[in-house]
Order: structure tokens, then sequence, then C-alpha cells
């Protein structure tokens, strides 16, 4: 028997002789499951192969249940984009500098004493409580142990399964911790990029082993009595095939999601600067395990209103109407595009199906070319690229080429994407 099963056989020969959790009329025993993914962008979660994931942040997973989110959370400040450093500090709560992880290989280095894993405190706050964590990557077998802290090694599918076991069953965990590798996989093997077929697959094989435990959870015979806090990030992204931290991509391996589900929890977007780390602060929150010191900080969503659109824009296209044969009521031409397609269900109303090749231009673009400082204007615009190849621009007043004046914006490969070109005259 290799030293990994050992570990994993000696903690879970412990977990029956835990006390059973008492609690008050009325008092519904807290609980939570936190998932990080391997390798997962943060706009992976919006591609459309993830509907677990999607459904814990818009609230549908479950009555009663909100979501906070965010897709623009960063790594572990001070961290690079490697999976080390970022467990530590998603299972801490503490930076890399602080716990001093700041490279794969040096999991097992960290004062554990001194930085405790979320497990770890619930289970030392709470008399009688009992934690998991399963993971499938070798170095996190060196992740913070602790008595009462039950570890499972196997493969991401195997994990799921004895995890959904565990979660559905009388002994489940109060504080459990899930690591899917599966996400991380298909990158390397492929292309982070979220509408890849190999890097989707695998966040639709990701999603499916959440999908595994949030079953087991809501078939609970006792989860009407019970508080759940479901917890979702990821330790880095990638580009191309690769993560790292390289300076032409570090927007791609740094920027990861955030979701954090429950019932007392704020629907909506997480606002300001957060980091995949503040998940331990929040499922440490739920417990009522305060921590004085601790530098992750935890979250809630904001309630989002809408902003009517000023009067005096240069350029409006809401996509409400086909736009055959009306270029001017709709203040836009077709160029190279015989019949764009406008679709409904859009982020935001109905959407422009543009073709690979083709562009729409606007009448009025002129109005839109620098001319001087009192020029400056500002562009929103929403675009999901199926593919992508070479620079595709987002929106340009000037001819790609030379030292036109004009302004490009960019989806590039180059460069951190997106990038910004200014010719001023």
């Amino acid at each position: 028997m290799n030293k990994l099963m050992m570990k994993v056989v000696a903690v879970a020969l412990c977990v029956a002789a835990m006390p059973t959790l008492s609690y008050a009329d009325g008092e519904k025993r807290p609980m939570a499951l936190m998932v990080m993914f391997d390798g997962l962008r943060a706009d992976g979660i919006e591609s459309g192969a993830m509907p677990n994931v999607m459904a814990l942040r818009n609230g549908t997973w479950h009555a009663g249940y909100n979501g906070a989110w965010s897709v623009t959370a960063q790594i572990a400040p001070g961290s690079d984009s490697v999976s080390a450093p970022n467990h530590v500090s998603i299972a801490t709560g503490y930076s890399p500098a602080t716990h001093g992880a700041t490279a794969n290989g040096q999991t097992a280095s960290v004062d554990y004493t001194t930085y405790p894993t979320w497990l770890k405190r619930v289970v030392d706050a709470k008399s009688g409580a009992t934690a998991a964590f399963a993971y499938s990557w070798s170095e996190d077998a060196d992740l913070g142990p602790a008595t009462g802290v039950t570890f499972l090694g196997g493969t991401d599918a195997q994990n799921a399964t004895d995890l959904a076991a565990l979660l559905a069953s009388a002994d489940a965990p109060d504080a459990t911790m899930f690591f899917i590798n599966e996400p991380d996989a298909g990158g390397h093997a492929g292309n982070y990029y979220p509408y890849t077929t190999g890097y989707r697959n695998s966040l639709a094989l990701s999603d499916g082993y959440l999908g595994q435990c949030l079953t087991a959870i809501t078939n609970r015979a006792t989860f009407a009595d019970e508080d759940w806090l479901i917890l979702v990030t990821s330790d880095h992204g990638g580009y191309l095939a690769a993560h790292g931290n390289p300076s032409d991509f570090k927007t791609h391996d740094s920027t990861v999601p955030i979701v954090i589900t429950g019932t007392s929890v704020t629907a909506g977007r997480i606002s300001g600067l957060s980091y995949n780390f503040d998940v331990c602060a929040s499922a440490l929150a739920h417990f009522g395990v305060m921590v004085a010191g601790l530098e992750a900080t935890a979250r809630d969503g904001t309630a989002e209103t809408s902003r009517p659109i000023s009067a005096g824009l240069a350029a409006y296209l809401p996509f409400d109407e086909d736009f055959d044969n009306k270029i001017t009521s709709n203040n836009v031409t077709t160029e190279k595009v015989s019949s764009p397609a406008i679709t409904a269900g859009g982020r935001i109303g109905s959407y422009c199906d543009i073709p690979s090749g083709s562009y729409l231009r606007l009448n009025n673009s002129q109005s839109l070319t620098y001319e001087g400082d009192d020029k400056s204007y500002t562009a929103i615009v929403w675009v999901k690229m199926a593919s992508q190849s070479g620079d595709s621009v987002i929106l340009a007043n000037k001819v790609w080429s030379g030292n036109a004046v004009g302004t490009l914006l960019c989806a590039g490969r180059k460069y951190s994407n997106p990038y910004l070109i200014v010719n001023r005259p």
C-alpha cells in the first residue's frame, strides 16, 4: 500500500467515531461544498458547457438559494498562474507571499499549523464537525492533512462517484472541498479557448462531476433542515495550450470565475476586485468561524440596476429587427453581409450573427473619427466569437494597416486580449 492510500484509509477510519452535531429547534445545520476547478478560465462558465455552474450562478439550482458571481476575479494576489500557490491560497485564505508556497512542488512546505485550511478551521471550531477533501492532483495529498479531514485521492470520475455517495449519506461531512483537474487536462491537450471542442468537452465533463454532487445534496433526507453554501472557483486559466503567467497572455491565465450560492447570499455580480481565495473567507463566514488577519475577503452579490441609454449617442444598434432594406432607420449599412441574422436570446435583447469574414459598418462612422481631443468617445460592445484566427477586429474606425487616424479594438493573439490601437492626427 503506498503512502497516499495509507493516508486516506487512516483518516477515513476516524470519521465514524465523530459525535453527531446537535442544533436548537428551528436552526438549520450549516454545510458547504467548495469546488476548485483546475485551469477553468472565467469565460468558460458562460460557454454553454457548464449548466450546473450557471444554475448556481443564476439562482435556479434550488428554491431559496441565490447566486453571487464574478467573471473578472483574479488568481491569488502575487501568485503566478500555476496550481500549487493557488490551491494553498484557496484552502487557507492567505496569499502566497504569506503562506510561502510560490511555485508548484511547494505544497508540502507550508506551515499548516500557522495557516490551517478552512476545512481544519471548521473541524476545530465546531465540536463534532467533519470535513472531506477529494483531489486528483498528487501534490494536494500534502494540502493541510489534519485529524477530522478525510482525504479522497482518486481520479476526477472516481472522486465524483465516491463524494456523491458520501454527500448523500447520513455521515456527510459538514465541510467539503472537491478539486477537479479535467479542464486543465483539456486545455493542455489542445486549447484553453472555451469554444474549442476539446476544452469544451472537458468543461462539460467537469460540470457533470459537480452535478453529481449537487444531486446528492438535494436528495438528502435532511436537506430541508440544512443550510448549504456552494462555492466554485478556479486556480488559474490558460491560453492556447499553456499557462504560467507569460506576459503576452497574462489576462487569460489570471482571470478566473467565482460563484457563491446560498440562502443568505445576495444575488448579483460581485462588485470590486475579488480573488479566487475569497471563497475561503466566504466559507468560514458561513460557519461563523472568524479569523483575525485572514487576507481573503468574504464576498456577496450586489443587485444590478438597469441604466437607461443616454440621449445624444453617436450610434446605437439595438438589434431588435431585421436589417434588410432598413439601412436608414437602423443607422447601419451592410458590407459583405447580404442578410445579417437578427436572433433573439442575446445577453441583452437580440443579437446579430455576423458570418466569418464579414462585418457591419455604421453609416455615421465619420462622427467617430479623431479631430482633436474633444472628439474622444466611449464604445460599448458585447461580442461572442465562435472561433478566432489571428487578430480579430471587434470595433474600428480606421484601416487595419498604416498610420491612418482612428482606433482599432482587437481580440488578439499576440497581445493581451483584447488590445487597443490608437492613431491620433
